[in-house]
C-alpha cells in the first residue's frame, strides 16, 4: 500500500508545489493477536479511514483508502488534530484541531478525500476537540475545550454560525448528536450539556460521578437503545475503575452507572453505539499507558458482556457503517472487531495503517 506524503498545512492555504513523495510502509505489529492484513478487506465496513496524529514532534491526519489504498498523510504544522469525520457522499472530510498555547485558534478543516488534500478552512478561536455533523450535512458542531462552549459552522457558507457557552461542566471533549441532528449531548469535567442546535442554546444539564482518571472529565458519549439513553464514559477518581454513566435522554436524568473496568487502575476514553446490535463499546486503557480492552454493553442487561484485552490500549472507536465491525485506533494502527452476540468476536481482524497513532473521532466511513 503506498503512503504519499501530502503537503497540506492548517496554517496556511493548503497546496504545495513539490510532488508527493512515495514511500513504503513498514509492516505493522500485531495489536490483537491476530493474523496481520496489510489493508483492512472490502467487506469490513470501511471505505476509508481518517485518523487524527498528535506525536511527539508532529502533527497529521492519516487518510486511507480500503481495501488498498492510497495512504495520504497530510499534514497540519503546529496544531493538534483531535476530531475528525467523514460528510455523508465519502468525498469530503472534515477535522476539528487547534493549538493549546496562548495563540488560542482553532481550525476546521475541510478535506477533499480523493485528492487527500485540505481545500478549505474555518478559523476561530479556542480548541479542538471532538466533531460531529448533523444528518442533513448542514452544519459541523464541534465542542471547544478552551472556551468551554460548543461550535457551530455553516458547512455551506463555511462561517462560525454560532458559539455556545456551556454550563454545569468544564472542559468539553465528548459529544454525540441525536438522528435529527437538532440536539447534541456534550460531556466534560462535571456533566452533560443539551444543546438545541437548531436554536444554538443550552436546553439541559446532568451532573455526572467522577471524570476521567485521565484528564479529570468525562471523555465520550454515545446514544443508544432508540436514543432514549446516552451512555457517557466517566471514572472513579477514588479507585481509578472506569464508568459508564447512563443518561435518559427524555428526563435527563442519571439512571444508572455501569463499572468496565478488570479492577486495575484504568480510564475509559471513548464510547460508540452499534447500529445494528443491543450493545455499547467503550475503549479502556490501563494506567500503564500501553495496554487496554475493548468493552461491550449488553444495552437489554445494562452489564458487560465482554471484555477484551489488548496489547495496545484503544484511544478512539467508530462502527463500520454496515454495522458490522467495531474500529478502534491504537498506538500502532487500527484494530477492528466483527460484531457478534456478546458484542464482537474475540481476536481481532489484524492492524491496519501502523504509526505512532492516537486517533480520534469518527473515523470510519
Amino acid at each position: 500500500m503506498l503512503k504519499s506524503i501530502v503537503c497540506a498545512s492548517a496554517l496556511l492555504v493548503a497546496s504545495c508545489s513539490a510532488a508527493p513523495t512515495v514511500v513504503s510502509p513498514q509492516p505493522p505489529e500485531n495489536v490483537a493477536g491476530s493474523p496481520i492484513r496489510g489493508a483492512i478487506p472490502g467487506d469490513a465496513g470501511a471505505r476509508f479511514l481518517l485518523e487524527a496524529v498528535d506525536t511527539a514532534s508532529e502533527t497529521y491526519l492519516d487518510l486511507v483508502g480500503v481495501p488498498s489504498g492510497p495512504h495520504y498523510t497530510i499534514k497540519t504544522d503546529g496544531y493538534a488534530p483531535i476530531g475528525v469525520a467523514f460528510g455523508r457522499s465519502g468525498k469530503t472530510a472534515y477535522a476539528w484541531f487547534g493549538t493549546y498555547d496562548r495563540s488560542n485558534k482553532a481550525v476546521l478543516a475541510i478535506i477533499d478525500v480523493t485528492k487527500g488534500k485540505i481545500v478549505a478552512k474555518v478559523i476561530t478561536t479556542g480548541c479542538g476537540a471532538t466533531l460531529a455533523l448533523t444528518p442533513d450535512g448542514k452544519t459541523a458542531v464541534a465542542d471547544n475545550p478552551c472556551n468551554d462552549s460548543v461550535v457551530l459552522v455553516s458547512l455551506r457558507s463555511r462561517k462560525v454560525r454560532a458559539s455556545v457557552p456551556l454550563t454545569g461542566l468544564s472542559n468539553p471533549t465528548g459529544l454525540a448528536l441525536d438522528s435529527t441532528g437538532k440536539t447534541a449531548y456534550v460531556v466534560g469535567n462535571g456533566g452533560m450539556a443539551i444543546v438545541d442546535i437548531q436554536h444554538a442554546r443550552q436546553i439541559a444539564g446532568v451532573p455526572l460521578p467522577g471524570g476521567s482518571c485521565w484528564q479529570d472529565s468525562v471523555t465520550g458519549v454515545a446514544l443508544a437503545e432508540g436514543q432514549r439513553r446516552a451512555y457517557a464514559a466517566t471514572c472513579d477518581q477514588t479507585k481509578d475503575a472506569p464508568l459508564v454513566a447512563v443518561v435518559d435522554t427524555q428526563s435527563h436524568r442519571l439512571v444508572q452507572t455501569i463499572d468496565v473496568g478488570n479492577g486495575g487502575a484504568e480510564w475509559p476514553l471513548a464510547v460508540v453505539a452499534s447500529t445494528r446490535r443491543p450493545y455499547v463499546y467503550v475503549a479502556v486503557a490501563n494506567f500503564d499507558g500501553v495496554t487496554g480492552q475493548l468493552v461491550a454493553i449488553d444495552t437489554r442487561t445494562k452489564r458487560v458482556s465482554k471484555n477484551e484485552a489488548l496489547s495496545w490500549a484503544p484511544a478512539a472507536l467508530a462502527m463500520s457503517s454496515n454495522g458490522e465491525a467495531v474500529f478502534a485506533t491504537t498506538w500502532q494502527g487500527v484494530v477492528w472487531f466483527d460484531t457478534a452476540p456478546g458484542g464482537f468476536q474475540s481476536g481481532g481482524s489484524g492492524l491496519c495503517c501502523a504509526s505512532d497513532v492516537d486517533g480520534f473521532g469518527s473515523f470510519v466511513y
